[in-house]
């Protein structure tokens, strides 16, 4: 029985040019589902031969068969990938935007899927850390990436999606680089999402981020990820991530998000056993997130309207009903609260411009 050939236009292009010499072609040869998808022209660790071009024809190694290529309706995967989104959000703007990533766990790694798929086209993606078994329950990526690092598996997630996108890793601690480095990884962004349990990397993600003017977005989860915040800034019209401390003190008493280990949890690492937070949980959180995203890189369209300077902060519950401390302020599950951070008239970010060399004005 003839099996059904998948291959995309954007391969058939290619091979145009290899018209006097065999080119091995590379994908996945689904013998039980009677299919042959063909996927690149390059070797990929996933990816196995499972045929070859020559002479106008492929040949199926696994089938024994030899097709014209003339004879296979090539599916158009760019077209495609945005045909649904168009009317919807400008496609062609947001594949030139560029989204640097701090932090690649489980709330960054779902925001960077939810924006390619959304038809952002540049990301840069920097996380010293290797995906492990404990992250399978709430991480995009899965067990076929075990012990890769996070910002190579996510890399490939994104291109499995889109095949065109452009997307930079750099398996690295963004508080082990010096000043010029920092600077360096995040040049260029039109926005940077800092995702990370450290408040000191977000503090040197908000520093870096004001003195280049590029706009921020801050996602964390409190303990268990009962419950979660985001806070944008746009520098030069919001208050920054410096001011949510004294606002946090202020406000938010023993909700407050915590610097610590072990995501989510106030365990001892020591003694932790896995189950941080419920992917369920940590998916409402980055759905709002990535909206917020959304109308940041999209600051001319309609979705501007989320990003009301008198609630750039967002306090989201999960879907349990509010406990201890939480029922001071949320009501009922799935509650979302706005608030607005003013400015520290104390705050050295926002107060004073920072030269891209570390120094301040006096």
């Amino acid at each position: 029985m003839k099996p059904e050939i998948i291959i995309t236009e954007e391969i058939v292009k290619e091979l145009e040019q290899y018209k006097d010499h065999p080119v091995d072609l590379f994908g996945f040869a689904r013998i039980e589902e009677n299919l042959v998808q063909i996927l690149s022209l390059k070797p990929r660790d996933e990816l196995k031969r499972v045929a070859q071009y020559s002479e106008g024809k492929i040949e199926i190694d696994q089938f024994d068969l030899s097709i014209p290529l003339s004879e296979i309706d090539p599916i158009p995967i760019l077209n495609e990938f945005t045909s649904r989104s168009n009317g919807i959000v400008d496609t062609d703007l947001l594949g030139q935007k560029k989204v640097v990533f701090i932090g690649a766990g489980s709330v960054g790694s779902q925001i960077a899927l939810s924006l390619a798929q959304s038809a952002v086209g540049r990301f840069s993606i920097l996380d010293p850390d290797f995906l492990s078994a404990s992250n399978l329950s709430r991480h995009a990526c899965d067990i076929n990436d075990l012990g890769r690092y996070k910002t190579l598996a996510i890399r490939d997630l994104i291109l499995r999606r889109n095949p065109s996108a452009i997307i930079e890793t750099y398996e690295e601690d963004f508080l082990s680089l010096g000043w010029e480095e920092q600077v360096m990884r995040v040049q260029g962004a039109d926005l940077v999402i800092a995702s990370t349990d450290s408040n000191a990397v977000q503090f040197m993600v908000n520093e870096v981020c004001h003195a280049l003017g590029i706009p921020s977005l801050y996602v964390g989860c409190y303990e268990r990820a009962c419950a979660g915040e985001i806070l944008f800034v746009i520098p030069g019209k919001t208050p920054c991530f410096n001011c949510i401390m004294e606002f946090r003190q202020s406000n938010l008493k023993e909700t407050k998000k915590k610097e610590r280990r072990v995501p989510y949890s106030d365990e001892d690492p020591n003694s932790f056993k896995g189950e941080p937070g419920l992917a369920i949980d940590i998916s409402y959180i980055v759905s709002i997130a990535s909206a917020y995203a959304l109308a940041m890189l999209l600051e001319d369209s309609e979705r501007k309207g989320l990003l009301g300077f008198d609630r750039n902060l967002i306090l989201i519950h999960s879907g349990n009903p509010p406990k201890g401390n939480y029922k001071e302020y949320f009501h009922m599950p799935f509650d979302l609260l706005f608030a607005k951070v003013k400015r520290d008239e104390e705050c050295l970010v926002c107060s004073q411009q920072i030269q891209i060399d570390g120094g301040k004005d006096g």
